[in-house]
């Protein structure tokens, strides 16, 4: 589920497919016949266009699932009328959007050949999170020219999406997944003000039985804290979060569930918790078993970047 991962041409949040179509040698393939379909019973599905489709430097080709396909019937006749040959020498680098858009929810989802043939299909994929891509992570790729798997393929959610590119390592199914964390206040707090810290917890489980179970086993194995400093003391307080009942922060249909803290005034220590104004910086954990989580996260995911530019909290 695409949220900031990147934007479409139209500077569009849309969700995104990916597919390995050709050798990583190759600049371009041409699709035509092809097709991608959400439906089960392949009555409707988007075709690729005719012409060469430009794809990246290691094979992979991108389709926006925006449901605002192009009109190519259309996109013909303005040629027609165009004598420029500037626009067939761009269209194939021009951005695919297919037809349909992908559930958050799960669904079907199935590449079919020139024949209307299955060339890949998954029969469903599980609950979609806000930038967590889910894919294949071991086993021979299967690409579009070679429809054979070797050993195997499973699927998971990845640590982080990378379209274009060959899919980064997958978590482990039950991972934590924080978002929604409260990241200020409106106005510096007084020591009459209590601070309330709300967090959505999700876990990424691929598996169904689970999920409709998720409110209770799942998230009741879920150790969920809120840890913050007062001012500039060295001493980290922490607090329990607990579930929320009837929330209105996060979204069950997402998969989320809700937790919250209460900071309160008399709780903050010494001098530092009894001036109007005390700066408060927070962030939050989740710890299930052997998998953690915390928000802001403390992982460098931009090769850009260095541990020293990542925040460390919320706050104040």
């Amino acid at each position: 589920k695409n949220d900031k991962t990147m934007r479409d041409d139209e500077e569009k949040s849309s969700d995104w497919i990916e597919l390995l179509v050709s050798a990583p040698s190759a600049t371009t393939v041409n699709l035509s016949g092809w097709s991608l379909t959400d439906d089960p019973e392949h009555k409707e599905v988007w075709p690729f266009p005719s012409h060469d489709i430009a794809v990246s430097k290691d094979g992979f080709l991108v389709v926006y699932a925006s449901g605002e396909e192009d009109d190519e019937e259309e996109t013909k006749g303005k040629e027609k009328r165009d004598k420029s040959k500037a626009i067939d020498v761009l269209k194939p680098l021009k951005p695919l959007h297919a037809s349909f858009k992908l559930s958050d929810k799960g669904d079907y989802l199935a590449v079919l050949d020139a024949e209307g043939k299955v060339a890949d299909a998954i029969k469903r994929y599980p609950q979609q999170y806000k930038d967590i891509s889910w894919g294949r992570t071991n086993g021979r790729v299967k690409t579009l020219s070679d429809l054979t798997l070797s050993g195997g393929a499973t699927y998971a959610y990845l640590s982080r999406p990378t379209p274009g590119k060959a899919n980064a390592g997958p978590v482990a199914d039950n991972t934590p997944l924080i978002s929604g964390v409260t990241k200020t206040t409106e106005a510096p707090l007084t020591t009459g003000e209590d601070l309330t810290v709300r967090a959505c917890v999700s876990i990424l489980s691929q598996r169904e039985s689970q999920k409709e179970q998720s409110k209770t086993i799942l998230f009741e194995n879920a150790k969920v804290e809120l840890h913050y400093k007062v001012n500039f003391e060295s001493r980290d307080y922490a607090s329990e979060m607990k579930p929320v009942e009837n929330g209105t922060h996060c979204d069950e249909d997402e998969g989320q569930k809700e937790f919250a803290s209460v900071v309160r005034h008399h709780k903050f220590s010494g001098p530092a918790g009894t001036h109007p104004g005390d700066m408060i910086r927070w962030y939050v954990t989740v710890q299930r078993g052997s998998l953690a989580a915390r928000s802001p996260s403390l992982e460098v995911e931009d090769p850009a970047e260095s541990a020293a530019d990542i925040p460390r909290y919320f706050g104040s």
